[in-house]
């Protein structure tokens, strides 16, 4: 038997050499599934053996299609095998597939999750409690989703970002728009925001004194756009 690397990341190929047939045996199998049979080249397989380089191919062929779904966009190890599995593959492989590339460092949940939610809040004004619900809809780890949450999500202002989405949507309501206030706080909180990061961003429009908010002695009301789109495209 001999071996050597693969056209396919983290894939090697073998080629086997039976006694009863003249011809040799190319098999595609998953470059840890080869180290951990310990077995050099030149040396002698068993039957079992093969049977489990066997199975290793087709986990490679899910390998393959990985690859071309992680250059399409970013995918969870969750969000990969179910597409893995929409395209046909076994559980089992889909699973070893994606498994192989969370090791290698291909999928790099808390490094995506870092990007989308900065894309999230910055561009698309979600804030924290929506970020985390979109990041669970993608399928990321409920690990790695709370280590974001605890640690970088601290760092964004939730508040000001509430502030421009308010702005954003006409500002504030007169006083008396009391229908207003309601749908407005409403929206604000399926986008995501605490009771205390609209208070906070309610507080800072009224203390920049913002033109949209022309009408409102004390800054203290809140408007809403019914013409909103509130829609979420993938990242």
């Amino acid at each position: 038997m001999s071996a050597r690397a693969a056209d396919i990341p983290l894939a090697v190929e073998l080629t086997l050499r039976y006694n009863d047939s003249p011809e040799d045996v190319k098999l595609l199998v998953l470059r840890s599934v080869w180290e951990s049979s310990g077995i050099s080249t030149g040396g002698t397989v068993t039957a079992e053996t093969i049977a489990t380089f066997e199975s290793s191919g087709r986990a490679v062929n899910a390998l393959s299609r990985a690859f071309i779904l992680l250059s399409a966009a970013d995918n969870s190890k969750r969000s990969l095998v179910r597409k893995l599995r929409e395209r046909g593959f076994a559980q089992s492989d889909a699973e070893a597939a994606a498994r192989e590339l969370c090791i290698a460092g291909y999928i790099n949940e808390p490094e995506q999750i870092s990007r989308i939610a900065s894309i999230l809040a910055e561009r698309r004004l979600y804030g924290r409690w929506r970020i985390i619900e979109e990041l669970y809809r993608r399928g990321y780890s409920p690990e790695n989703i709370n280590h974001w949450r605890n640690s970088e999500s601290l760092e964004l202002d939730f508040a000001a970002i509430c502030a421009k989405l308010i702005a954003r949507r006409g500002g504030l309501p007169p006083k008396n728009d009391t229908a207003g206030k309601r749908k407005l706080l409403s929206y604000l909180y399926r986008r995501g925001f605490s009771s205390d990061d609209i208070r906070e961003a309610v507080r800072y429009i009224a203390e920049r004194g913002d033109d949209s908010c022309d009408g409102n002695d004390d800054g203290r009301d809140i408007t809403y756009d019914d013409t909103c789109d509130d829609t979420t495209d993938d990242i």
